[in-house]
């Protein structure tokens, strides 16, 4: 766990609780292995914030897409279809529940 609760920074009128939604959507879709619904699409974080201030930036200090290129030297879009990605997406999409579910957690509206 992260020693403090973290901040998030979203678009106008986005709550922590459609923050929480979305991550739990993307959770269930990496655990049905015949889910298809973010295959080509963006995912449900893209509608949050700029990608400067995405999960995946205050967890990992880097995008979707480069975090798919250093761990299997491949774009988000193919990795999605790898079972190896869909294990570290299931217990990475967990954590970042835990974290978001803490008390303290902050939300930011950037304008």
């Amino acid at each position: 766990m992260k020693e403090y609760p973290i901040t998030l920074r979203v678009y106008p009128k986005v709550t922590l609780e459609r923050v929480i939604k979305g991550v739990e959507d993307l959770l269930d879709y990496y655990e049905h292995p015949r889910a298809t619904r973010f295959n080509d699409g963006q995912c449900p974080l893209c509608d949050f914030s700029e990608c400067e201030s995405c999960l995946w930036y205050i967890f990992h200090h880097m995008g979707c897409e480069g975090f798919a290129k250093k761990m299997f030297d491949e774009g988000i879009s193919e990795a999605k279809k790898m079972e190896e990605w869909r294990v570290l997406r299931r217990k990475e999409l967990k954590y970042w529940l835990r974290e978001l579910k803490r008390p303290g957690v902050k939300v930011i509206e950037d304008a």
